[in-house]
């Protein structure tokens, strides 16, 4: 997760980042991701869901360009990069047969009917189709 609260007093957010195990609900890395430079808004998060990267996205002003931060599994920074204004969405795009399989074996069977008509045509290769 990641979160910003706006303080009226300091008229600053407070970021902060951690892990929640969604069975137990608790947090379990309350640490994660100390190392990076301060995000203004936070304003994005996705995890790739083979390497499980987190990429955090920061909108900064609204008005100029965002940064977008990969982290690993750990919080550790891999790298940064900027961004156009307000980055706040991505999405992963896996047709390689190899890394649906990588990915079905961490999820399970893979049923492409969750992903739609507009991403079925990449899966239609995958070997669990």
């Amino acid at each position: 997760f990641y979160g910003a609260q706006w303080s009226e007093a300091t008229q600053k957010n407070t970021v902060s980042y951690g892990i929640i195990n969604t069975k137990t609900m608790q947090m379990e890395t309350p640490d994660f991701a100390s190392n990076l430079p301060p995000i203004t808004i936070p304003y994005g998060i996705i995890v790739h869901p083979i390497t499980r990267d987190v990429y955090l996205m920061d909108a900064k002003n609204y008005v100029s360009s965002g940064e977008l931060f990969c982290l690993s599994p750990k919080g550790e920074l891999r790298w940064s990069v900027r961004t156009g204004d307000i980055p706040g969405h991505a999405c992963w795009k896996i047709n390689s047969p190899n890394c649906l399989q990588r990915l079905s074996s961490r999820l399970g069977q893979i049923d492409t009917s969750i992903f739609g008509t507009h991403c079925s045509d990449n899966l239609s290769n995958s070997p669990n189709s």
